[in-house]
């Protein structure tokens, strides 16, 4: 019996979901990270109707640590050459599986292509067509039954997943976001359409959770300096870090203009800041936690903030929704660019926005958040009293938001109702931008 190659399933993210949260719930924190991968996971791709995870751990072995509760659960660890860097699970015992589990050391090499092949085919729509012909030419050639005859038929795609792999390894994140801004004019965002709101309830927001002027803040990821300048009007001490050399030279240039001057700018990485332990009232990360598209990478990011903050000192991280892309190509009818519809598909999926597109309004590389996902963030870091806001409410998807705030009654309408679904929850993620907030032990 060849093995079977069905068309793409709607219902396949779910499951990996439903999977993962057993998983998640079996294994506790030996998993530091679960991933669907494989064809299941990008979508439109048909596939053999199996769903691969990945799960990430600190140490691979003993094995028995997590094979024992993944045998709780059905999965079946099948003893093979590359056990030593990544043993792997299925379930049911018997042919055909339902799911396959990868385990593999976490900041690997092994988990790093797994992703990277994934994430390749998720935003190149003509070679994940090219590896589907290519499966579907395999599928006749092996029997289903027969596990050896399986390992064939995988052997049979290696040239093809070391060729895109290698393709993947030279888009690099940080070039990719490093490029966008160096080109988009971030520096004058906030002073237009849904910008102008943003501002005003990100402001807003602020003016409540931070504590007194003359405190002193640290504005990670912020740009040319637009919340800076604006604490820095308020009395604050504000020390801007951001990781584009182009906007940090914007901010200088401003600041030799500005009445009341951001105290210090310099280019730094969110994970790395150059302020010392405990040396701040409170720190904004503005940017770091959807450009940082690995979760580890963003509890890097908030934990150096740990550091830096004096104990009680407050955090306030910005987060893109996941929603967004959805309730903007709605507003906009962007749904009839298919390029498009694949970034937002994707971005419901697993919330990672990629833009293959030369169109810089569909964004940059991105990790897009639930108002779930900046809690866990926060808590993770270990941050307390954990809170997260809704900035905008709905009203930046409407196509005359500029005529509104021009009219008095109108943007006092706009902003009343941003208040209003701030903190439902069930409300929160229709906003374009969330902040999260907590306070250092």
């Amino acid at each position: 019996m060849p093995l079977q190659i069905v068309t793409s399933n709607a219902r396949w993210p779910s499951d990996y979901q439903a999977e993962r949260e057993r998983i998640s719930a079996a294994l506790g924190a030996l998993a530091r990270r679960i991933e669907h991968h494989g064809s299941t996971a990008v979508p439109g791709l048909a596939a053999k109707p199996v769903i691969d995870i990945q799960i990430s751990v600190q140490r691979l072995h003993p094995i028995d640590a997590y094979a024992r509760p993944l045998a709780t659960l059905g999965y079946v660890h099948v003893a093979h050459a590359d056990d030593e860097r990544c043993p792997f699970f299925h379930r049911p015992a018997e042919w055909p599986h339902t799911h396959h589990v990868h385990v593999v050391a976490a900041g690997s090499e092994d988990e790093r292509r797994t992703i990277a092949f994934r994430d390749y085919l998720r935003t190149h729509a003509d070679v994940a067509r090219e590896y589907e012909a290519l499966k579907r030419r395999l599928a006749d050639r092996f029997d289903a039954a027969d596990f050896q005859s399986r390992e064939a038929y995988a052997a049979g795609k290696s040239e093809f997943v070391e060729r895109i792999v290698r393709l993947a390894s030279g888009e690099r994140t940080d070039d990719v976001v490093a490029a966008y801004y160096d080109s988009f004019e971030e520096e004058s965002r906030l002073t237009t359409g849904a910008g102008r709101l943003e501002f005003e309830r990100t402001t807003e927001i602020l003016s409540r959770v931070l504590p007194r002027p003359p405190a002193r803040v640290v504005d990670v990821g912020g740009g040319a300096g637009a919340y800076s300048f604006w604490l820095a009007d308020r009395g604050y001490e504000v020390h801007l870090v951001d990781a584009s050399a182009r906007l940090v030279e914007e901010a200088r240039r401003r600041n030799v203009r500005a009445a009341k001057p951001i105290a210090s700018l310099s280019v730094g990485d969110a994970r790395r800041l150059p302020q010392q332990d405990r040396s701040a009232d409170a720190v904004i990360v503005m940017g770091p936690l959807y450009h940082l598209t690995v979760e580890d990478d963003r509890i890097a990011a908030l934990r150096e903030a740990v550091r830096v903050l004096a104990p009680g000192g407050v955090v306030v991280a910005a987060a893109i929704s996941r929603y967004a892309s959805a309730l903007d190509g709605l507003a906009r009818k962007r749904s009839l660019d298919p390029q498009f519809v694949a970034i937002r598909d994707r971005d419901l999926v697993d919330g990672q926005h990629r833009n293959a597109t030369r169109n810089p309004a569909y964004f940059t590389t991105a990790d897009f958040h639930r108002p779930e996902d900046v809690h866990a963030e926060l808590v993770a870091a270990g941050f307390d009293l954990p809170q997260v806001f809704g900035v905008e409410g709905a009203a930046w998807i409407l196509a005359d938001c500029d005529e509104r705030w021009e009219h008095p009654s109108l943007r006092a309408d706009v902003l009343a109702v941003a208040r209003a679904l701030e903190s439902a929850p069930s409300a929160i993620g229709i906003s374009a931008h969330l902040l999260g907030t907590g306070r250092k032990q």
